[in-house]
């Protein structure tokens, strides 16, 4: 059986993708479990609680993203109001509060999601979704993600009954091939859709930065292309056995026309082109 390798990260700046992420902005390590609100400026409380959400200290977390919640949530709903259209990358910082609260919110349903209150999660996310449309949150990996769109993908998954884990391109390929190969078709649907909706600009940016199928050596730099190309491939297969044989169409069609660099890594040790699994129709 074909098996997918992570693949190795790179750093692309240049576009804004939308997504859920564990990784927040790197906070200061913090390794006791007691609460001390008062070491942290106001500013720094959802770091605080990204820290401890992502060190399992749910209970610190929770804390400090509640706190953040109490602070500002009035002046974050005011600066809402006051958009009608994405926030401009260069002047996203300058909504702080906005992207604080949402993110204190997002960290705090995922919080009660792990718990097993998913009444409560989808609730707190439905907030996000319905009143912090343009909140964003940075990636550490070089991209700003919007925080209405992660927790519309995270209630997506609670109804699904599947985990997105940290929706790494990595991960969520993975869980397609092990969903696919357990026969569990609509996991594996699931999780590659998710991959191709967060990663595909990242994916046909890779793909139109070559001229030719890359050396063996470098392939692993298209960590992108070569997932997005795997769960298209996935999604393609999984379709079918659903009994939706045009879907199946468009997404085998897409993987021919614009990924067809994109490879997979079988355990028993080479890279196959994904493109050319694929037979015309």
């Amino acid at each position: 059986m074909k098996k997918h390798l992570p693949a190795s990260r790179l750093f692309i700046a240049i576009f804004c993708l939308t997504f859920f992420t564990a990784f927040a902005e790197e906070p200061a390590a913090v390794n006791k479990e007691q609460i001390d609100l008062e070491k942290f400026p106001d500013k720094n409380l959802m770091q605080a609680a990204w820290d401890r959400y992502n060190a399992k200290q749910y209970d610190a977390a929770l804390s400090y993203a509640e706190r953040c919640i109490a602070l500002y949530d009035t002046h974050a709903k005011k600066m809402q109001a006051s958009l009608h259209a994405p926030i401009p990358r260069e002047i996203i910082n300058q909504y702080w509060v906005l992207n604080d609260v949402a993110t204190a919110k997002f960290i705090k349903g995922r919080i009660l999601w792990i718990r097993g209150d998913f009444k409560g999660a989808k609730s707190v996310l439905s907030d996000v979704v319905q009143n912090y449309t343009y909140a964003m949150a940075y990636d550490r990996r070089g991209w700003y993600w919007n925080v209405s769109k992660a927790s519309e993908d995270m209630l997506h998954a609670i109804d699904l009954g599947i985990d997105f884990g940290d929706s790494s391109s990595s991960l969520l390929t993975s869980k397609a091939w092990e969903s696919y190969s357990k026969k569990d078709y609509k996991s594996s649907l699931a999780y590659a859709e998710q991959c191709i909706k967060m990663y595909n600009e990242a994916a046909i940016w890779q793909q139109k930065s070559l001229a030719k199928y890359p050396r063996k050596e470098e392939i692993s730099q298209y960590w992108a292309l070569n997932d997005v190309g795997t769960c298209y491939y996935l999604a393609g297969k999984a379709s079918l056995k659903l009994g939706d044989k045009q879907k199946s169409r468009e997404y085998l069609k897409f993987l021919r026309k614009n990924l067809y660099y994109a490879s997979c890594w079988d355990s028993k040790g080479w890279y196959w082109k994904v493109a050319d699994a694929v037979k015309p129709k």
